[in-house]
């Protein structure tokens, strides 16, 4: 279950940040003049991108480091009963 899990969640990130891509290339070329290359819009598509998963990879590094399994501590004194 837990693999065809992140499976299903990996194809949702693929697909949305395929759509973030596609959505940003639009908007860079909707902003851009008449005249300019559309490469330059479509490489600050990527690179916006590219950012948007850096961010969260660093966002996914900080919550694994703050959000550790908490240690078990060791019960001192008698197992099973009162004393």
């Amino acid at each position: 279950m837990t693999t065809a899990a992140q499976q299903v969640v990996l194809s949702f990130a693929v697909a949305g940040l395929t759509g973030y891509l596609m959505s940003q290339i639009a908007s860079h070329t909707a902003n851009a003049e008449a005249d300019a290359n559309p490469l330059n819009a479509v490489v600050a598509g990527y690179s916006d991108t590219f950012f948007l998963s850096a961010c969260l990879t660093t966002a996914g590094v900080a919550l694994s480091l703050l959000l550790r399994k908490p240690q078990q501590q060791e019960e001192e004194g008698t197992v099973g009963g009162d004393s």
